[in-house]
């Protein structure tokens, strides 16, 4: 094969990997969208449990029973 040949391939092989680069890219980028998507449903439902919980607690002590309901669960 002369060195023409060997450029081209060496090019094309070379832009294969820019794109095999660039989809990973793409795909990691797509997964920490995912994350902090996941992370702000977490946070919120972390929220609702603790408002659920606080009324839970106000109507056990509406009925005479003592105690409060505490929730901690860890969000990042």
């Amino acid at each position: 094969m002369d060195s023409e040949g060997m450029d081209v391939q060496g090019l094309q092989g070379g832009a294969s990997w820019i794109e095999a680069f660039n989809q990973l890219h793409a795909r990691i980028g797509g997964q920490e969208m995912m994350i902090v998507q996941l992370q702000e449903g977490n946070r919120l439902l972390q929220e609702m449990l603790q408002s659920v919980m606080h009324q839970a607690s106000v109507v056990t002590l509406g009925l005479g029973v003592t105690g409060v309901f505490e929730v901690g669960w860890g969000v990042a």
